[in-house]
Parts: structure tokens; C-alpha cells; sequence
């Protein structure tokens, strides 16, 4: 009889150190490696990275952040970013085979999950259930930090492209195996203060925030990779050829520098099937700082300082480019006057959120609710919502930058060409800015029994 037969599969790191204690500083990487099984496939939908993480101070304890929800009672205190949260730990997801050759690697996946996740999940979602893998994924900044104050378990998805929603064969029919390796994120990077907002007016900016001194850091641990393994029968495997083709997105990350009012920004992706490209911002003072949110999206800022926010500087105009010319809209796109009045238009944001959403694979990512409880821009949620203080969300900006290629899903040549980004806005020059790029490209694995390769 030709059936599949369903393995639920545990696995521990293969380079687990004393005490199985991973840290930043200590031992920043996991290894996992799922082996060569005859006719076997991995399904990527039930993958989770399973484990518990703790935040300690010098003395080596647990955090005792404090608050009512009003800046009367803050002080020293820490927690991770809450619309990100563990997955803040990850810096870096590379794939490759067990003789090693590179299938896929993610670097800054954090700011990658950072940039993306948002416009997948909505507050409604965080508020009905879809934080529960996660504790620290929350719609406040003060529950995130009451969390802080114990161990907590959690089992995240790991968001790659081959780890999407296809099976992936890793037999001798397939990809002969499978190494996942993660790297750790600075604690500084994870690491942030919890924001506190006046419940009658809270209009973006934070009336309070702690300070998150005390030399803070992260620990995982008790990690393991959880999946259901799907194994053929003998019959069916005899069936099956042993050679073929796995197609899947794959993310490129650039990082550059974002300094005058009008700058055209030039990159070289070397991609042939470019889907889209996503941008996000933040000034550079607060990336890896600890007494800031190394994960937020917004405009670019003058004036920063190294533990509070600047003046908005407003984005007014965008120009996407490629080999020079305009591409793949031939006028600029302008917000001007909406922008200054902080509501940009859907000429900016609806593309940069199509760069995101619309080649997403992996369907159990979307939400019924999307958009309906957190958008692009910043919001004014006492005006909009009538929720109670203790579930309004913190308001927080969520711009990000962006364009799709191409919506028939084939991909856009960037192999010869270079792409460009012009950005025009209200930056005083002095006030440098860190824009993260993130390109989709679809790429193709061929398997053999003798090996296998990547091409696009």
C-alpha cells in the first residue's frame, strides 16, 4: 500500500554547551541538523523553535520591572521589543546541507521579521490568542515588561523561505539533509526599556520610559526544534524520481546609510527573479542601544538623542529606479502635504505594504484581521478605537518603505543592472540614518542522488 506515515520529530542542537545555556556573549550559536532519512519530507508549517528565555542583571537576577501603567512608578527596568519579541534573538538564519552547501541565509532577520511581521498581524489578532507561542508578543509595552520578570517558554516559527509551506524531501531523493544554524543577537539589540503612556492622551511618544542600565542580558535555553516528519512507504518511495526541483523566496538583507534630505541610494542585488524590495528605517543611534527600541519602524528623525526620539522629518517624495530608469512605476510617488501632517498617503504606503504581503507563500501567516487594528503610519488610536486603556495598544509608527516588482510571481532581472532608491524628506543632514533593504527573489534547488545546487 503507497501511504505517508507522520513522525512527530523532536531534536536538540548538536552543539549544545555545559548547561545547555545559550547567550550573546557566551555562546551566540545553534546548531541544528535534521539527517538524511529514506523518503522522508519535513513539514515546514509545523516547524517551531521551541525553548525558554530569561533576562538577568549583573547580579545574575530576574528583572522586577514595576508599573501600574503610569510614569509615577517606573524605574530601572527591561523587556524586549513587544512587537517582535524572541524573535528579536535571532540576528542570523542560515540553511545549508550536511556537506555544506548554502541554500539560504537571512542576515539581520530580526529587523527582517521586525519589518514584515506587523502587516501580517493585526492588534486584534495579539489580543485574541495569537501571542500565546510568545509571551512577550504583545499590543503594550507594560505587559511585555511584567513578562520580563520570569523564565517564559515559547515556540516560534522560523520565517525563511524554504522554510515556508511546502514539504521539503530530505532524502537521497532530495536535499540529503538538512543543517539549520541560528546566531544570537547582541543583548543590546534585544534588549530595551519598557515604555509607559499617558492613558488620556497617548499621541506616539511616551511620557515615561525606564532606564534599562544594570548591564541586562538574555539566556536561552532547554532549546529544541519541533516537526512532523512525513515518511513514504517503500512502495511509494520506489515510485518517486531521484532527481527534481524546489522553488522558493529567498531574503537578501543590505544595510546603508541614510544622511541628506535628498539622497538616491544605489544597490546591486546580482538577482535575476527580484519579486520586491522593503525598506525600514531608524536612526542610527538607536540601533544596538540598549535604552531604545532597536526594532521600530518610522520615519526618518532629526536630532535623535542616544535614549529618546527626534523630530519627525517627513518623507515627501520616493523614487524607485532600475539600470537608471524608473521602475516599475514611471513617476515619482509624493505624499507632501499629507505627510507633514503625519498621514502619509496610500501613493507611499500601499506599495511598501504590496512588498510585503503580496508574494507571501506561507499562508498561515495571513490574517483575517489585518489592518484593521494596527496600519501604516502613526496612529492616533483614542480617536479611532473605543477600547479601554488596559487593551489599547501602544500607539507606535509602523512606515516602511517599498515596492513589488512584479505581480505575475516571475521576478524582475537585477543581474546587470543596479537598483536605486531616491528619498526626499526633512533631513537636517546631521542626523544619520540606518535604512535597511530587504529584496525577495525567487530561487530554484536542483536535487540528484549526487548532490544538489542552487540557481535562480
Amino acid at each position: 500500500m503507497m501511504t505517508f506515515r507522520k513522525v512527530k520529530t523532536y531534536i536538540t542542537p548538536n552543539n549544545a554547551p555545559d548547561g545547555g545555556v545559550y547567550s550573546s556573549a557566551a555562546f551566540p550559536q545553534i546548531n541544528f541538523v535534521i539527517a538524511k532519512v529514506p523518503g522522508a519530507y519535513v513539514d515546514p508549517r509545523t516547524l517551531s523553535l521551541t525553548g525558554k528565555i530569561r533576562i538577568l542583571d549583573n547580579n545574575g537576577d530576574l528583572p522586577s520591572n514595576v508599573t501600574d501603567g503610569f510614569a509615577a512608578t517606573a524605574f530601572n527596568g527591561v523587556a524586549t521589543s513587544p512587537s517582535v519579541s524572541v524573535h528579536s534573538i535571532i540576528d542570523e538564519v542560515a540553511l545549508s546541507t550536511l556537506n555544506g552547501r548554502s541554500i539560504e541565509t537571512i542576515r539581520s532577520y530580526n529587523r527582517y521579521v521586525a519589518t514584515t511581521r506587523p502587516f501580517y498581524t493585526s492588534s486584534e489578532d495579539v489580543t485574541n490568542g495569537g501571542s500565546l507561542y510568545d509571551a512577550g508578543y504583545q499590543v503594550k509595552s507594560v505587559s511585555n515588561a511584567l513578562t520580563s520578570n520570569q523564565e517564559t517558554d515559547f515556540a516560534i516559527s522560523l520565517r525563511t523561505g524554504l522554510l515556508a509551506n511546502q514539504i521539503i524531501p530530505i532524502s537521497e531523493k532530495g536535499l540529503h539533509g538538512l543543517n539549520i544554524t541560528l546566531s544570537l543577537a547582541q543583548n543590546s539589540q534585544v534588549l530595551q526599556p519598557f515604555f509607559i503612556y499617558d492613558p488620556a492622551s497617548p499621541t506616539g511618544s511616551p511620557i515615561d520610559a525606564t532606564t534599562a542600565g544594570g548591564g541586562f542580558r538574555y539566556e536561552v535555553f532547554d532549546l529544541a526544534l519541533q516537526f512532523d516528519m512525513l515518511i513514504m512507504s517503500q512502495a511509494l518511495s520506489a515510485k518517486v524520481p531521484s532527481s527534481g526541483v524546489l522553488g522558493f523566496n529567498t531574503v537578501q538583507t543590505m544595510h546603508s546609510t541614510l544622511l541628506s534630505s535628498d539622497q538616491s541610494i544605489n544597490l546591486r542585488f546580482g538577482t535575476k527573479n527580484t519579486l520586491s524590495v522593503t525598506h525600514s528605517i531608524i536612526p542610527s543611534l538607536h540601533l544596538n542601544n540598549i535604552q531604545t527600541d532597536s526594532m521600530r519602524l518610522c520615519e526618518p528623525e532629526n536630532n535623535p538623542t542616544a535614549t529618546g526620539r527626534g523630530t519627525r522629518a517627513p518623507i515627501t517624495q520616493v523614487q524607485y529606479l532600475k539600470g537608471g530608469r524608473l521602475f516599475p512605476y514611471d513617476f515619482p510617488l509624493i505624499s507632501e502635504a499629507q505627510a507633514i501632517e503625519e498621514r502619509p498617503t496610500s501613493m507611499i504606503t500601499e506599495p511598501a505594504q504590496n512588498s510585503v504581503t503580496l508574494y507571501e507563500t506561507d499562508n498561515s501567516m495571513l490574517s483575517t484581521n489585518t489592518f484593521l487594528g494596527l496600519t501604516s503610519g502613526r496612529l492616533n488610536l483614542v480617536k479611532t478605537l473605543a477600547q479601554p486603556y488596559s487593551t489599547l495598544p501602544d500607539p507606535r509608527s509602523l512606515f516602511i518603505l517599498g515596492v513589488p516588482m512584479d505581480s505575475q510571481r516571475t521576478g524582475v532581472d537585477f543581474s546587470s543592472e543596479q537598483y536605486t532608491v531616491r528619498i526626499q524628506s526633512s533631513l537636517n543632514q546631521r542626523s544619520p540614518q540606518s535604512l535597511f533593504s530587504f529584496t525577495l527573489a525567487r530561487n530554484l534547488v536542483t536535487y540528484n542522488p549526487t548532490g544538489i545546487m542552487v540557481i535562480e
